[in-house]
Order: C-alpha cells, then structure tokens, then sequence
C-alpha cells in the first residue's frame, strides 16, 4: 500500500485542522472504542487529568474540541488520557558523529499513520512535527531548536495517564530550552 504524505501549516487552529479532523474522526474513533466505550475514561476524568498535569495546552484543547464539534467522544480522544493500547513499531539510529544525524523509520500499516506533518503556532510558540491523533506528535521540533522522537518499542503493558504523543506536544509546546524538558515529570 503506498502512503501519501501530506504537510499542513495553519498558525491557529482553524479549518485546516477542522477539516482533518472530520476526515480522520471516523477511523480513530473505532479505535479509540475497540475495547467499548467504558473501557475509556468520562469527558470528567479527561479533562479533570489535563488540567491537573497539563494546564498551560487546556485553551488549546478547547479549541480543537470546539472545532471538532463539541462532541463527548471527540473531546474524550482528544485528551489522550488513557487511551487504547498504541502499536509498536518505530526504529531509529543515531549516529554521534561532529553533526549528530538521526535516522527515523516509521514502521507502521499506511492505515494506521497520520502520514501528516503538521506546522503550527499554537499557544505562540511554533512546532513542527509528524502528527499523531491530530495534535499529538511522535516526532518534532520547535522554534527554540528543542526536538523530541518517539520510538514505541519494547514492553507493551499500558498504564493509567496520557498517550505519549500528547506528552511530546506538551514539551514542544511549553518548553524552550532542553534542561526545561528533562525537568518535565508531572505526567
């Protein structure tokens, strides 16, 4: 199957993002609820959790739920708490040489992947990355030069709290310098 990638630029959350969303909705939320809805927290819960650990992207929450309709389900995913297992299966290499390179494959189904980069102001700091769940990230960069890359590998337990995309879109997002990311442990 052949991926077709696509590279979205919108300042603040708008059309562009409505109009993905409602393209890409119908997918995540059959995967979002193949264990059953009661398997995934209540909107409550949900937000309750961004707030306690991830207050400063909550405006910016609101507005992607705004603009994917107001929906219980919707606002649900789009917190990324407690989601569905991920699928594994991201490699990479570093290469430590006088310009460090990194290597990235993405090992995923073409079905399951965003195959988006998404180029965003939001909160007024601009980041750019490959989108995961349509605001979460599984790589990225942001204008400070901080860059951040998901490798989802190794033991397949899942746990109580956010999807990693979202955590890597919270660091991009609200930090500058990498001491500040490394000191971020709230989640």
């Amino acid at each position: 199957m052949e991926t077709t990638w696509r590279a979205i630029s919108e300042a603040e959350p708008g059309p562009k993002w409505a109009g993905l969303f409602a393209e890409y909705w119908p997918e995540y939320q059959k995967w979002w609820l193949r264990e059953g809805e009661e398997m995934r927290p209540t909107y409550l819960q949900s937000r309750n959790a961004l707030d306690e650990h991830m207050p400063e992207i909550v405006p910016l929450y609101d507005q992607l739920c705004e603009l994917a309709g107001g929906g219980d389900k919707a606002a649900r995913f789009l917190s990324f708490y407690c989601p569905p297992p991920y699928l594994s299966g991201c490699s990479q290499a570093v290469w430590p040489g006088k310009e460090p390179v990194l290597v990235r494959n993405y090992d995923y189904s073409p079905s399951s992947f965003d195959s988006l980069v998404l180029h965003t102001s939001w909160l007024g700091c601009k980041v750019m990355g490959v989108s995961d769940g349509l605001w979460g990230l599984v790589d990225g960069t942001n204008e400070h030069g901080l860059s951040i890359s998901l490798t989802f590998g190794g033991r397949r337990e899942v746990g109580k709290g956010f999807g990693v995309p979202l955590i890597l879109r919270y660091v991009l997002q609200t930090c500058k310098p990498a001491k500040r990311a490394k000191r971020r442990r709230r989640f």
